[in-house]
């Protein structure tokens, strides 16, 4: 009866780790697709996707942080960019959204600079 409960623990541990790395390399294959979207130059739908890396990296824990800081990174400086974008084509609007959600995004990564940056476009 022991070995039973040792060999069912080995099994369900096994089952545990397998549905581990399936997420990892989901979180992955979501993040290279972003990395394609923005390089197609989509990068309202890679912004979107980054986010979903992130959700993804976030049911992780420890083990999706390295991937969900790159993604937040990623997303602080397209959303800068299309910010900077938005308010050089006066479209004051989609200029002050994008530009918060990159100055979101830099405070979670700590990046000075482009909290900086995003603060001198929205004026404040």
């Amino acid at each position: 009866m022991k070995q039973v409960k040792i060999i069912l623990i080995f099994v369900l541990a096994g089952f545990v780790l397998s549905a581990v790395a399936q997420t990892i390399n989901e979180a992955g294959t979501v993040f290279n697709e972003a990395i394609q979207l923005a390089k197609d130059e989509q990068n309202e739908a890679a912004v979107k996707i980054y986010d979903k890396c992130i959700n993804i990296c976030e049911q992780l824990g420890e083990e999706g942080e390295d991937l969900k800081m790159k993604a937040q990174t990623q997303i602080t400086i397209m959303c800068s960019k299309m910010g900077i974008d938005a308010y050089k084509t006066k479209k004051p609007d989609e200029a002050i959204a994008y530009l918060n959600k990159s100055y979101k995004y830099a405070e979670i990564i700590v990046d000075k600079k482009a909290m900086d940056k995003a603060t001198k476009y929205l004026g404040y």
